[in-house]
């Protein structure tokens, strides 16, 4: 008689495919005689159930969310005591589509009140770029009140896989990572040292298998129909290779709604994977015999396996670092690679005046001179030819070189405190030198005067300045590059006791014997100027037609001047080039100075005025009071002229003014004369006809062939303005034009303009063009019908 009732086995894993034998007689050969037992009508006898589930993530060991279906086969049992089993479940992760899945061979005893039981496991689980394995095993005790279970995980195979690797470096050759200064071994004087430091960093994201058990108590809270609610409590222990030994915890409630479906909700908290709460619904179907004579117990007996069904899965990434560093003195490029040498001036506190004017003006040609802090108001001083003075207010850097970087160097300490202050001039020395950081008050200001080499006045605040704030006159043949940067000028003014207008400018650069001058002037502010904001002048004395001044304007921030905004007035013979671009200048014209270039004596000796026989006089274009932008030729030189991409509002002459040698305006009514002077102790006052004298000298020298070429494109001008006035030799009245181009005796001017915008007030057109004399205007882009055009201006394309 066969002691264990025929039952089916449910296999292979893979494909939980259900294939029904009959294993009765080997079970029969293979079980102790004292377990059979024959079957009786009250015998506990379970079938084969299956289920599916879907659970919520992240948990622990797990991110995203996944799916499972399972079986379970009871493959022996007697119906009275003992009970073997097989349970297979395919998992799938709901984010990536990976497949894993568990088998387990289960016993359960039943013959007393309560079920005991274990079960050995093998699991698999595929992850984006590996499977990981384990071996499970557990123990489980059951009864309809209460339930508690040890389960245990061991991972098998390799437990680590690299999921990327990076290596970054940073510093290194090319990269300074700090400087200081060092003593050089003369006394007083520093060498910078530089610092690079390499550092490796190493990054490695990797993923391993977890090992540990975790434990589980519950009970049943309360019953219905077909139906039950258990809450069960425990905790958890896993640990890696790379991972230290967390503890965790968890509780969950698990609902019977019916026969055929669970709900599930867990709270689980750890170290390692934080608080998750995790969610679950599930539909099963057989497992206990509907005639069973204890259906609660029937009901455990066919009861799923309780464990992690994932294996526990930990992201990692492990940083390394490698660090090396070398250092070297830096070197001047601009001086045969010889050391920098630094002057330190510590003015924290100080009380002597003279203490940087000291150290300065005894300081060696490509020597930097590096004041810190601030302490008393210093004097001021002469910098010798080729020496930097800096303060270190601002950020400070050195054009330097050493065996391992090329590049510019941050100075130590620079950036922090605040300027010192000077309250006497600064003058340069012929070879150049640099003045960067420093604040000016009490009247002083910057100048320079018949110097070569290069000149640089960066960084400073000069306020208030008696004359010009920042003034260049360079007469001695020499060649200097000019760089006037990011300087905060404010409120430069000259006494009203001159003769002539008052005509303090915030930048001023006058070139004449002949000489020749590069000029960079970029990211400066320059606020309430008596007269121009940036004024600029070749030959002004009639004596250096060869005069050269090349000049780049750019992103400069001019408001509120006197005169004009920016005014460059040439009066050479040679051709040269002018850049103004991505300029903001906002009211030219405030005082009515206008254009006030002052003529070589005018030859009065013959008028018989007592004690009088020369006097100086000024040019008024226009209305006498601003441009924004202004630039007039006088001689017989060429201009490469660029005018782009600025902004300029609210001018009392016209935005933009170019004129080529423009005599005609300068009239007896043009000139600029006093009307009583001053000879000894003595008012005289000058007659008529001294301005008809004065004007016949102007009309003479702006009487040449000069030629302009001029682009004028992508300009934002608005707000008000006139074009010119009062031009008493023409009866039109001009009083019109955001832009005005004029040209006169020989002189020619080719303009072209584009994309520039208009907000014309009071002008009524965009354009005031004149051509007079035998002079030459010709436009490129300008609509001649919709603009006012005086003279024989020609429409064409400019070269």
């Amino acid at each position: 008689m066969n002691m264990f009732k025929p039952l089916s086995v449910v296999l292979p894993l893979a494909a939980i495919s259900v294939v029904t034998v009959n294993i009765s007689e080997a079970i029969a050969q293979s079980t102790a005689p004292e377990i059979a037992q024959a079957e009786t009508a009250t015998g506990l006898f379970v079938k084969p159930k299956y289920g599916v589930n879907f659970t919520t993530g992240p948990g622990s060991g797990y991110e995203s969310s996944y799916g499972s279906f399972y079986g379970w086969f009871p493959f022996a049992q007697n119906g009275t005591s003992q009970l073997f089993f097989t349970e297979a479940k395919a998992i799938v992760d709901t984010d990536s589509g990976n497949w894993g899945g568990n088998f387990a061979l289960g016993y359960r005893n039943f013959a007393g009140n309560n079920i005991l039981g274990g079960y050995v496991g093998y699991d698999v689980r595929g992850l984006e770029d590996w499977t990981s394995h384990q071996i499970s095993l557990g123990l489980e005790a059951l009864n309809p009140a209460w339930e508690a279970r040890l389960n245990g995980y061991i991972p098998v195979g390799d437990r680590q896989e690299i999921l990327s690797e990076s290596t970054t470096t940073t510093g290194g050759t090319g990269v300074i990572t700090d400087t200081q200064f060092v003593d050089s071994g003369t006394a007083g004087v520093s060498n910078l040292q530089l610092t690079s430091e390499t550092i490796t960093r190493k990054e490695k994201v990797a993923e391993e298998s977890l090992g540990g058990f975790d434990i589980e108590g519950g009970m049943t809270l309360t019953r219905w129909q077909n139906g039950f609610l258990k809450g069960f409590l425990g905790g958890y222990l896993y640990d890696g290779d790379t991972t230290d030994t967390f503890v965790g915890f968890r509780g969950r409630l698990l609902a019977q709604v019916n026969k055929n479906v669970d709900l599930g909700v867990g709270l689980e908290t750890d170290g390692e994977f934080g608080t998750n709460l995790i969610f679950s619904i599930g539909a099963k179907f057989g497992g206990a015999s509907k005639d069973s004579a204890e259906p609660d117990k029937a009901e455990l007996l066919a009861s799923s396996l309780q464990r992690q069904s994932n294996i526990a899965i930990k992201r990692f990434t492990e940083f390394s670092e490698e660090r090396s560093s070398e250092t070297a003195i830096a070197l001047n490029p601009n001086n045969g690679d010889q050391p920098w040498e630094f002057l330190l001036v510590d003015l924290a506190g100080s009380s002597d005046a003279d203490q940087l004017k000291t150290v300065v003006e005894s300081a060696a040609a490509n020597q930097v001179v590096y004041a810190e802090n601030s302490g008393v108001n210093q004097n001021g001083f002469t910098i010798p030819a080729a020496v930097k003075v800096l303060s270190s207010a601002p950020a400070q850097t050195l054009p330097v070189t050493s065996n391992f970087f090329t590049g510019d160097a941050m100075l130590p300490r620079s950036g922090v405190g605040d300027r010192p202050e000077l309250i006497g001039d600064v003058m340069f020395s012929d070879g150049g030198g640099e003045l960067n950081g420093f604040g000016f008050n009490n009247g002083s200001r910057i100048t320079f005067m018949d110097i070569g080499g290069e000149v640089t006045v960066a960084n400073n605040i000069v306020n208030n300045s008696d004359g010009d704030a920042i003034e260049g006159n360079i007469s001695n043949g020499a060649t200097t590059q000019i760089n006037i940067l990011n300087n905060q000028i404010d409120s430069p003014t000259i006494s009203g006791m001159s003769m002539l207008i008052p005509s303090a400018d915030g930048i001023d650069i006058e070139v004449s014997g002949n000489s020749t001058v590069n000029l960079l002037v970029d990211g400066n502010q320059i606020n309430n100027a008596q007269n121009s904001g940036v004024e600029l002048e070749t030959n002004p004395d009639q004596m250096s037609p060869n005069s050269v001044l090349n000049s780049i304007i750019t992103n400069n921030v001019i408001n509120n001047s006197g005169g004009d905004g920016i005014l460059f007035l040439n009066n050479s013979d040679v051709a040269m080039k002018m850049t103004i671009d991505n300029n903001v200048i906002n009211t030219a014209g405030t005082a009515g100075n206008g254009i006030t270039q002052t003529i070589a004596p005018v030859d009065l000796s013959g008028l018989g005025i007592m004690g009088l026989t020369t006097l100086d006089v000024t040019i008024d274009i226009g209305d006498g009071g601003g441009f924004g932008i202004g630039v007039i030729t006088l001689s017989n030189g060429e201009l490469d002229l660029e005018v782009t991409n600025n902004q300029i509002t609210n001018t009392q002459d016209a935005k933009i003014g170019v004129a080529a040698n423009p005599a005609f305006l300068y009239t007896a009514d043009t000139i600029n004369l006093p009307a009583v002077v001053n000879i000894m102790g003595t008012m005289v006052s000058l007659p008529p006809m001294a301005t008809t004298v004065a004007a016949a000298n102007i009309q003479a020298e702006t009487s040449g062939t000069s030629t302009i070429q001029a682009l004028i494109s992508g300009n934002n001008l608005s707000g008000s303005g006139e074009g010119l006035k009062d031009l008493t030799l023409m009866t039109t009245d001009y009083s019109r034009g955001n832009i005005a181009v004029l040209t006169d005796t020989s002189g020619s001017v080719c303009v072209t303009a584009s994309s520039n915008t208009f907000t014309p007030s009071p002008a009524t057109e965009d354009f005031l063009l004149v051509e007079n004399g035998t002079s030459t205007l010709k436009v490129d882009g300008i609509d001649l019908s919709g603009n006012a055009v005086i003279g024989g201006v020609t429409q064409t394309t400019c070269p």
